[in-house]
């Protein structure tokens, strides 16, 4: 993802995990999106929501959001017990 104007989120159903490039931290499994997005007025971007229940918070124009449509090698095991880990 880019800069906040240009940010378009993945599908719903697909693996998502954060990433900072900065300084390499990254979310330690991958999530499954729903779909859905909170905005706030303060943030340069959205905080997309999983199946989970986990949050990215909110996607700065330094942040980067990988995804994927199969399922990932570190998948969250809340996610996978949801029965929605398949898009």
């Amino acid at each position: 993802m880019t800069s906040s104007a240009a940010r378009t989120w993945p599908a719903a159903g697909s693996w998502i995990r954060r990433w900072f490039p900065q300084n390499g931290w990254a979310t330690a499994r991958w999530h499954v999106f729903t779909g859905d997005a909170i905005w706030r007025v303060d943030w340069a971007g959205p905080s997309l929501e999983t199946v989970c229940g986990y949050r990215t918070g909110p996607m700065w124009t330094l942040d980067d959001l990988s995804a994927r449509e199969s399922e990932p090698d570190a998948p969250c095991r809340l996610c996978l017990r949801a029965g929605r880990a398949e898009p």
